[in-house]
């Protein structure tokens, strides 16, 4: 049995006296159960954990040793895990203090909890009715302490809120937008400085509190531009009850305003709203002075002709204009975000690499250019594959910082290069051409002026040597004068004509030389007129310098042969020899000016210019040209012309 407190009872008038009463020792471990309780709690048994079965509930504390002895002598309530029923009583040290002892019973309100917990009335003792006269007063303490403790609680609640609302005030009270705080009936709960300044309100806001706004949209509403849009703004905001924000409101003066709706809500229940006004006049003033100003930026990029490229402070691409972008061959999105260093890559020749001139620059923040000459110009491998001469410049952009990031500008020159890869070989073409025939010629008339006596027949033969000579001297300069003039941008005349008879008067004009050298020209196809709309000298020029070329090439005994035939709605036009033929690695460059295909292993005499002369005029009027050749078997020139071309 264990020892009971020291109340003058032994243990067996404890068990007697308190039917509901436990023991449990400093660990917290069940060591007697009453009977009553017992049957009350039939898991209750010696040896188990208190907590278990039971929680402290009065006063509400964790149940753990060292809270015990604070308890003594006052009235304590635990609560069953289990049921939720309560024990009321006190608990008393243990007379050899090996632990406590609850001495009390149920609190039960229904005579129902008897019955649901197993119980009669003789399982209670017969003192409890005077206890429970002493555990009402003893609750009723416990109440009073309670809400002595709920009314500190509130109060430094109601202390804390009144600071809160003085903060809240005092920051309203200093933002530079209008704030109006309003409760449900619309009553003014708070109103800030700025907001009676925004409106022309001649009052302080301390005044305003507590005045009724029901009406203030009409009041006001002559100040904005859109005087009943205004009114219906603030009608739906407060029937729909949802935040707003960066609603936009022009005053009658010119300023713009920016307008929030807030209401306000506790548990679900509205208590008001918020509007908040903010002068936004100079912010929509400078934003459209800047997308003015972009916009006029982006026109003016869009229509440079140069490649501009900025980039971030590590280099990473930031902007890109049109002209960027089609000569790197990418889309923006392709690009933008990237590294520089990995879009632009420099080399000076096909073989050696240009460095990294953008790490250059990054990292020593000095402008890098390349050079005005061309041999200072740089290949640049683009994003398509293609290979182009450019030449660029890229320099700091001077911020805030050191170093704000970059801008590149380049040029794609290519064209330039080539331009100039043309000109110096046109160069020595003509001069070697043109070289030849005055060397002849020369020679031939010193030879008939030194020889006053030369012989007749031989000083004819001379002179008709000479007179060979400036024909083809005149023949070289015709095209490339005809070349020049089609450079730039000789206007066709159009005229409707006979290819057919055109084409005749063209054989019967070489017919001599063809003659001269055993080549026969042959008409394919019937020979019937075909009409066609187009530049007649430019036209003949084009048969001219196929049958030429054809009779030229073609050995002795060799045919020639020119076929005109309609086809639809275009007319062919075919030229064959049973010449030499072209190689197939020719056949490429052959309509490219100045380019002179092999024969018999060495460049043919000309200029170089006939076969691209042919090709630019048959492409302005609309037509394509097409050859087919094999060496040893000849040739074939096939020009498709539109009838009425469309310009």
């Amino acid at each position: 049995m264990t020892p009971p407190p020291d109340i003058g009872l032994d243990a067996a008038q404890v068990g007697d006296v308190f039917p509901f009463h436990f023991a449990f020792d400093r660990d917290l471990q069940v060591l007697a159960v009453g009977r009553s309780l017992g049957r009350m709690l039939p898991g209750f048994r010696v040896g188990q954990a208190l907590a278990d079965t039971l929680l402290l509930y009065r006063p509400s504390l964790p149940l753990e040793p060292g809270r015990i002895p604070s308890l003594h002598g006052q009235p304590v309530i635990f609560r069953t895990v289990a049921s939720k029923d309560w024990l009321r009583g006190q608990l008393l040290p243990l007379a050899d203090g090996s632990g406590w002892i609850f001495l009390g019973s149920p609190w039960f309100t229904q005579p129902s909890d008897l019955q649901r917990n197993g119980l009669e009335v003789g399982d209670f003792a017969a003192h409890d009715t005077v206890a429970d006269v002493l555990q009402i007063l003893q609750a009723q303490q416990m109440a009073f302490d309670d809400m002595k403790a709920i009314m500190q609680k509130l109060s430094q609640q109601r202390a804390e809120s009144r600071r809160l609302s003085a903060r809240l005030s005092a920051l309203i009270g200093n933002l530079r937008g209008g704030v109006l705080v309003e409760d449900p009936e619309r009553r003014i709960l708070i109103v800030n400085q700025a907001f009676c300044t925004l409106f022309g309100i001649p009052a302080d806001p301390v005044e305003l509190v507590g005045l009724d706004c029901s009406n203030s949209a009409e009041q006001s509403k002559h100040l904005f531009a859109e005087p009943e849009a205004f009114v219906t703004g603030i009608r739906l905001a407060l029937e729909n009850r949802r935040t707003l924000t960066g609603e936009i409101l022009t005053l009658r003066s010119g300023h713009i305003l920016e307008r929030d709706y807030v209401p306000i809500f506790s548990e679900g229940s509205y208590q008001g709203h918020l509007w908040h006004y903010r002068d936004i006049t100079d912010r929509i003033t400078a934003e459209r002075a800047l997308r003015l100003e972009t916009s006029r930026l982006s026109v003016t990029l869009a229509n440079i002709v140069d490649g501009v490229i900025t980039t971030d402070s590590a280099g990473a691409i930031t902007l890109l204009n049109t002209a960027a972008l089609r000569i790197l061959g990418a889309s923006e999105s392709e690009l933008l975000g990237f590294p520089l260093a990995e879009v632009f890559r420099l080399r000076r020749s096909n073989t050696s690499a240009d460095g990294d001139p953008v790490a250059q620059v990054l990292g020593s923040g000095v402008a890098w250019e390349t050079g005005s000459s061309r041999n200072e110009w740089r290949w640049l491998d683009t994003l398509d594959g293609r290979q182009l001469r450019v030449v660029a410049s890229i320099a700091p952009i001077r911020g805030s910082v050191d170093n704000a990031g970059l801008i590149l500008v380049f040029r794609d020159v290519s064209k330039e290069f080539e331009v100039e890869e043309l000109k110096r070989d046109f160069v020595s073409a003509v001069s070697h051409e043109l070289r030849t025939p005055i060397t002849s010629m020369k020679g031939f008339l010193d030879t008939v002026l030194g020889d006053p006596e030369m012989p007749v027949e031989v000083r004819t033969e001379f002179l008709g040597v000479v007179r060979s000579q400036l024909k083809r001297l005149a023949g070289m300069v015709e095209k490339i004068l005809q070349f020049s003039r089609l450079e730039a941008g000789q206007k066709m005349e159009l005229a409707a004509f006979d290819l057919t008879a055109l084409a005749g008067e063209i054989v019967a004009e070489l017919t001599p030389i063809s003659g001269s050298r055993s080549v026969a020209i042959d008409w394919d196809g019937p020979n019937i007129p075909v009409e066609i709309l187009a530049d007649r000298e430019q036209i003949r020029s084009v048969l001219v310098n196929l049958l030429t070329n054809a009779i030229k090439f073609t050995p002795d005994g060799g045919s020639v042969g020119i076929g005109v035939r309609e086809d639809g709605g275009e007319t062919v036009v075919a030229v064959r020899d049973t010449g030499i033929g072209i190689r197939a690695e020719d056949l490429p460059n052959l309509f490219q000016r100045f380019y002179r295909a092999p024969s018999s292993g060495q460049h043919a005499p000309g200029t170089g210019l006939g076969l691209s002369i042919v090709k630019e005029i048959v492409q302005r009027h609309g037509g394509q040209i097409h050859v087919d050749s094999r060496p040893g078997e000849g040739s074939t020139f096939t020009v498709r012309l539109p009838t009425r071309p469309s310009a």
